[in-house]
């Protein structure tokens, strides 16, 4: 069952993720706390790279529990202070803010939204619709060739062949953890999703990136094998 619920908001203070968490559940959202995430867990737009407790909903609820939270900040706006650092911000800055809530989160965003009001310039809800389509079409983009990744799953790769091939000979194989780290890297590049504000996933990377995590995966696999085949021949000559 909590594979169809995907990271919706992350917290680093329990108290907040309590307290987000008692929002959504009064507004009848079903939702799993966690309080570690999960590794290698998809990638979850605007999170940060190392959350201690998240928050998990369904996808087809993302849109619903972000308009709740907009509602919960809308009911306490004004007691904001006129020194928060919103309200020193251009109109073009606030726009780049209605246009961008996955980074700057629904108190941002509704509260730029009325200073934007106050000023007498505020995009009617058409404009903001397109905002939000056009940053989801931005977002859903893959991203560019992560040469990092590749260079380090196609090392471990060669690392494993320039020790295996000569040690097999002897016959002792060379350990395999190194291609279950290419594996591991391989099905990142291949299949890796990262999740939308609006619940929907992409794939990360582009298809060149794809291309050379599948053929990782193949490599890895193989000489998984072989490495594993190495040692069973190894140590079937002392029993």
């Amino acid at each position: 069952m909590n594979e169809s619920f995907l990271t919706f908001h992350t917290f680093t203070d329990p108290a907040l993720a309590n307290e987000f968490e008692e929002i959504l559940r009064d507004t009848g959202i079903e939702l799993i706390l966690e309080k570690e995430a999960p590794l290698l867990d998809k990638q979850w737009i605007g999170s940060s790279s190392d959350p201690d407790i998240i928050i998990k909903i369904k996808p087809e609820d993302f849109d619903a529990a972000h308009q709740c939270l907009q509602n919960y900040f809308d009911s306490h706006i004004n007691e904001i202070r006129k020194d928060y650092f919103l309200f020193s911000f251009t109109n073009d800055e606030l726009l780049e803010v209605i246009q961008k809530p996955d980074e700057w989160g629904d108190l941002n965003y509704r509260l730029a939204q009325k200073i934007l009001s106050d000023r007498g310039v505020s995009p009617d809800v058409s404009v903001i619709q397109k905002f939000k389509h056009d940053r989801i079409d931005e977002l859903a983009k893959p991203e560019k060739t992560d040469w990092g990744i590749i260079s380090t799953a196609y090392f471990f790769l060669l690392a494993g062949i320039v020790f295996l091939l000569p040690i097999i000979e002897a016959g002792f194989g060379f350990s395999p953890f190194g291609f279950i780290i290419c594996l591991l890297l391989g099905r990142h590049l291949a299949y890796n999703k990262k999740i939308l504000p609006d619940g929907s996933t992409a794939l990360t990377y582009n298809s060149f990136s794809r291309k050379h995590g599948k053929i990782i995966i193949v490599a890895a696999i193989v000489l998984l094998l072989v490495s594993v085949i190495a040692w069973l021949n190894f140590f079937s000559d002392y029993f």
